[in-house]
């Protein structure tokens, strides 16, 4: 009786084990409901000036989907939002790829990339000289152009602060110009209103 009993439980096991493993594969139904799902998925990003980082809100994240970036999956919180931060220098092109998260039946199954261009940080924008031309582009803490070295910065930098100190002299004159011929108009009307009283 004992030889059947054993017997019985490993029927049991044999026929409805492949039945429990295989409740929950991931079906092209299941796939295609998660893809679904990245269409709602949006990117915000902001750059983050203390740390020198790239902030990247993924936002109507649900929980079975992931992100995937730098050799790290991401997870949405309870917000449905997963955030990544990045260093600045990484540069301006990010692609992070989507997956099925833990919670889902399709773990780790690719499902698409998002690609995200933002603002380059521009490293030109912590020298010295920047402090007193905050102003100029190559100033700036984040800069789309190109900056090829630094000697092209240095030109460039001679260049606006050379164009500045015209522009200046320019305005300066107009208003000394100004207010030279304001004061002789004054002056003569001033002059004619004595005439005429004598």
């Amino acid at each position: 009786m004992k030889q059947y009993k054993y017997l019985i439980i490993a029927v049991f096991i044999i026929l409805f084990t492949p039945v429990i493993c295989f409740a929950d594969l991931c079906t092209t139904n299941k796939y295609n409901a998660l893809k679904d799902k990245i269409k709602d998925i949006e990117i915000k990003w902001e750059f983050v000036e203390e740390e020198k980082q790239y902030k990247f809100t993924f936002k109507n994240v649900d929980p079975l989907i992931m992100v995937y970036y730098n050799d790290k999956y991401y997870e949405s919180n309870d917000n449905k939002e997963a955030v990544i931060y990045t260093s600045a220098e990484s540069g301006n092109e990010y692609g992070f790829k989507l997956y099925g998260s833990y919670d889902s039946s399709c773990i780790e199954e690719y499902l698409d990339t998002k690609n995200i261009t933002v603002t380059k940080y521009n490293p030109y924008s912590e020298k010295e000289e920047c402090k007193d031309n905050e102003d100029f582009e190559l100033c700036k803490k984040l800069y789309d152009g190109e900056i090829k070295g630094e000697e092209e910065f240095e030109d460039k930098l001679t260049d606006y602060r050379n164009e500045t100190t015209i522009k200046n002299l320019i305005i300066f004159s107009t208003v000394v110009i100004l207010v030279t011929a304001i004061a002789i108009i004054l002056l003569r009307r001033g002059k004619k209103g004595v005439k005429n009283e004598e």
